[in-house]
């Protein structure tokens, strides 16, 4: 506990040049995720990742290099302006498209449960490519998590929306990262919109 309690300290300290929206939910769940990292929570998971991903401040991938997936489905996203990198995939672990460098099936299947697990998600974020991300918010209802990692001035944010397709009634995932200086309040409609007019229908 204390060495958790004390890794999250150093965070807090980098929240001089966050905007009070973020300072104030850094301190909404610093308590809960010093509870959850030390419980055992899906600790095999997220100690699992943790020693796969390394440091979560490395820098990110470079864009553009390993796309793979429906050559249609790529140009849409590398023609949305909101999005650096982005994965779509389904619950059965299906990759439809994806621009994120080494997005493994563990980094997929650790997503897919965090949208049944409020804790876990908190406590072990979002691994995408090898980056890890904080989770600060979490919507079971609107099927949305999305968080960040860095700093303001250059970190990269993140976000996950998980929705039906309608002509099969089967799950979808869309996971998209976005850098300043696009934010949550711009990158999340966007991901929504994609997903609705692009996606859904599929």
């Amino acid at each position: 506990v204390q060495s958790n309690c004390w890794s999250l300290k150093k965070d807090e300290r980098k929240l001089t040049r966050l905007s009070l929206a973020e300072q104030e939910c850094f301190d909404i769940f610093l308590p809960f995720r010093v509870v959850m990292a030390s419980s055992a929570v899906d600790a095999v998971n997220i100690a699992a990742l943790s020693i796969k991903t390394g440091n979560k401040d490395a820098k990110a991938s470079e864009n553009g290099v390993a796309e793979t997936g429906d050559p249609k489905l790529l140009d849409k996203i590398k023609s949305t302006e909101e999005f650096s990198r982005a994965v779509i995939f389904d619950e059965k672990g299906d990759i439809s498209a994806s621009t994120i460098p080494n997005f493994s099936q563990e980094e997929l299947r650790f997503i897919i449960d965090l949208f049944s697990d409020r804790p876990l998600a908190y406590a072990g974020g979002i691994v995408a490519g090898g980056d890890h991300f904080d989770v600060h918010r979490w919507y079971d209802d609107k099927g949305l998590i999305y968080g960040r990692r860095g700093e303001s001035l250059d970190g990269e944010g993140v976000a996950v929306h998980k929705f039906v397709r309608k002509s099969t009634g089967s799950g979808l995932y869309m996971l998209v990262t976005y850098k300043i200086p696009v934010l949550s309040a711009r990158a999340v409609p966007a991901l929504l919109h994609f997903c609705q007019t692009n996606l859904e229908t599929l």
